[in-house]
């Protein structure tokens, strides 16, 4: 989430983070980064080819009237259009969370469309913790070793909650401390 849709970190930002009269706060994502859009572009453009290439084979197939073959490339043009529509959505996602005393929703949207929608009652309206996340050990750290230095994983912070229950959910990540901290502190505001 936060390390490929990050959510704001400050109040200023106004086009994401919304204050409403009831107190509440709502922030929402930032849209992808303008080199990813470059891929989708290179995407789009080998896709042009790859249709162009198999539009004519295909059309054959189908004309063909065996059963095997026209199932062939039902599949071949649901796995084109499937994939397309998964790359290009990644695109239009975004995430939103909104924050209120001890109640705390989590929202995701494709297309602007909500697609699943999750809300938990917090322990205390402070309930917001950051947990560092290093999936392997840290080998160039553990053998001290000044040339390794720039290979150190470094890991990521995890943002997790509690809810009133006890139970720790994770609602976002960073890849920098300084920025999860940000973020939990302007949660834990409202």
């Amino acid at each position: 989430m936060g390390l490929l849709y990050p959510f704001p970190i400050s109040e200023d930002e106004k086009e994401h983070v919304k204050i409403k009269n009831d107190g509440s706060l709502n922030i929402t994502t930032y849209g992808l980064p303008y080199v990813f859009w470059a891929y989708l572009g290179g995407y789009l453009i080998l896709l042009s080819f790859l249709i162009i290439a198999i539009k004519e084979p295909a059309r054959k197939l189908l004309s063909m009237g065996d059963p095997i073959n026209t199932t062939l490339v039902y599949l071949l043009w649901g796995t084109v259009i499937g994939t397309t529509l998964g790359f290009i959505s990644l695109f239009f996602t975004h995430f939103i969370i909104s924050k209120k005393d001890k109640s705390l929703a989590k929202v995701t949207k494709i297309f602007w469309i909500p697609i699943r929608s999750k809300t938990y009652e917090l322990e205390s309206k402070d309930a917001i913790f950051i947990d560092h996340f290093e999936g392997s050990p840290n080998v160039a750290k553990i053998e001290n070793r000044p040339e390794l230095s720039a290979h150190q994983n470094k890991g990521y912070f995890e943002i997790y909650i509690t809810r009133s229950d006890g139970k720790k959910i994770l609602i976002d990540r960073h890849s920098q401390k300084r920025e999860a901290r940000k973020l939990t502190e302007l949660l834990s505001k409202y």
